[in-house]
């Protein structure tokens, strides 16, 4: 058995585990936030933080918003009001009545106005109906004369209302009354409401 000198003496290698737990750190960082719930959960935390940061900012913009919703809301309503009926002169046109709600007079007033259609227009082919509309109109008795060919016949029986004035024109029964083309007035039936007939009616018929 041989003596063991100082170059024989058996080394000690120190091993660092610095490193792997690195690397196990951040496998494991990666994998969590990879997972889908894990990183759902993750952007959401940093979707606060970054609201956090820009409350200040934010919350004034949003009462801004708030402020200037309705006239922006009320600005669009009125394009589409304007832009809703169509001007077409030579298309079939009806007359509308628009009469107060006052159902017992309903029956006094065609009957008016059909002898009056005897009366003054016996060689057109004109058609009286009382409809009914949903919406706006459910509460609104309408009676509609229906077989002008365009806005020319349509108008001629306008103006002869004004100048005639019938009896049924002088009880207080009718609210309104005009003529309008068949798309207009199937616009009307789509919409269930006369809002901005009256204004477009004034600005391209009469």
């Amino acid at each position: 058995m041989g003596i063991l000198n100082n170059n024989d003496q058996p080394q000690f290698r120190f091993i660092s585990f610095s490193k792997p737990l690195q690397r196990f750190k951040s496998r494991y960082i990666f994998l969590v936030r990879n997972s889908e719930p894990i990183r759902l959960w993750w952007i959401g935390l940093r979707a606060l933080k970054i609201l956090e940061s820009m409350r200040s900012f934010f919350i004034p913009v949003t009462f801004l918003f708030l402020f200037f919703l309705p006239a922006v809301l009320t600005a669009q309503e009125d394009l589409t009001e304007k832009g809703v009926f169509t001007l077409n002169a030579s298309e079939e046109h009806s007359f509308l009545f628009v009469l107060a709600n006052r159902p017992n007079d309903l029956q006094e007033m065609r009957t008016g106005i059909t002898k009056y259609m005897w009366k003054y227009h016996p060689n057109e082919k004109l058609k009286i109906t009382q409809i009914q509309v949903d919406g706006e109109l459910k509460e609104v008795p309408l009676i509609l004369i229906s077989g002008f060919t365009d806005k020319t016949q349509a108008m001629e029986f306008y103006k002869g209302l004004k100048a005639n004035r019938p009896d049924f024109m002088q009880m207080g029964l009718t609210k309104d009354f005009f003529p309008l083309s068949k798309t207009n007035y199937e616009k009307v039936l789509r919409a269930k409401s006369l809002n901005g007939y009256k204004q477009f009616f004034q600005q391209n018929y009469l």
